[in-house]
């Protein structure tokens, strides 16, 4: 099975099984791949020996070179083995560009000053993206809804205070169609509230319904065990991993929301302790879900300071939120 398409600057996966349905073993079995110039292919694909009546997986890497051409391609694919004639095959792929926005809004940042928080250098997550060839800008200000329209995804990781209109304005950046991927608890602390200086600002109500869980409860993680666990392998974002594969992270802290998913799918879960609480609680880690003609995968934990360990899940995460999978 080969990808519909693939950004520009970043790379796909063919994925396929051949199955040998022949009377006798086909042997010096290769795939040769051929396509243009802006596309680095891994090939050929030497697989060797396929007895009768067995199949053999294949997966076969694709990079795209930065600032290329948009447009429609054609990938030949060549099977080739001793005992039969070559067998050829064409497929298309669309060659795309991909904008990503990565948001430190300026209400967040006000929050921290005004608690007399250092602000964090944002070079863990600006070098993972550089590192994978991603196209973004950051983004100060989410409430500037015709700003956000530009970028087909927005990354927001760990952006606890923000306004009112800032939420709103991800909600309609949401429903025309675009992608946004949380890391952490962003959106919890109501910017406006706060900087009012009222001490009552649960973010979380805001929120809670938009990224699909079923209450507005939140909790500081203490500590968490072993690290994630894959609960669903079927969609896009986890293909690829075992169901009930462990990911094994540092100990994670934060905020956590502790309700269970209504409007989303749960594709890790992690047990945690949390701050109030006896003993260890799961809680769902992974979640993604539809919202409008939009897309929203979140990340329940400070999934930045760790993103070099999870980098597959993020990158997917990514991707199929702005419906490049």
């Amino acid at each position: 099975m080969s990808p519909r398409k693939i950004r520009t600057g970043g790379h796909a996966y063919v994925q396929s099984e051949i199955k040998n349905i022949g009377k006798a073993s086909a042997t010096g079995v290769e795939i040769r791949i051929k396509g243009p110039a802006e596309l680095k292919l891994d090939s050929p694909l030497k697989i060797g020996v396929i007895k009768r009546d067995t199949s053999k997986r294949l997966r076969a890497k694709i990079e795209c070179r930065k600032n290329v051409l948009e447009g429609k391609r054609s990938l030949m694919f060549k099977l080739i083995s001793n005992e039969t004639p070559p067998q050829t095959s064409v497929r298309a792929i669309n060659l795309e560009s991909l904008s990503v926005g990565l948001l430190r809004d300026s209400h967040h940042t006000a929050y921290l000053q005004k608690q007399g928080k250092r602000l964090t250098s944002p070079g863990r997550l600006h070098a993972w993206l550089a590192e994978r060839k991603f196209d973004y800008e950051v983004v100060n200000e989410a409430e500037n809804l015709e700003a956000l329209q530009k970028y087909d995804t927005l990354i927001a990781a760990s952006q606890y205070a923000l306004s009112d209109k800032d939420v709103a304005s991800l909600r309609h950046y949401l429903q025309a169609g675009h992608g946004l991927v949380v890391l952490d608890g962003t959106g919890t602390i109501n910017a406006d509230a706060f900087l009012r200086g009222e001490p009552n600002y649960d973010g979380e109500k805001r929120v809670y319904d938009l990224y699909g869980y079923s209450r507005p409860d939140v909790a500081n993680i203490e500590k968490g065990l072993k690290g994630i666990r894959i609960v669903e392998n079927t969609h896009p974002v986890t293909r690829g991993y075992r169901r009930g594969e462990f990911l094994s992270l540092p100990t994670q802290t934060g905020i956590a929301f502790t309700q269970p998913v209504s409007k989303a799918r749960t594709l890790a879960d992690q047990r945690v302790s949390v701050e109030g609480r006896s003993g260890y609680v799961g809680v769902s880690c992974l979640i993604v879900r539809q919202s409008g003609r939009g897309r929203v995968a979140h990340f329940n934990f400070d999934a930045e300071s760790v993103v070099g360990m999870i980098s597959p899940l993020v990158e997917k995460a990514i991707l199929w939120s702005a419906s490049f999978e």
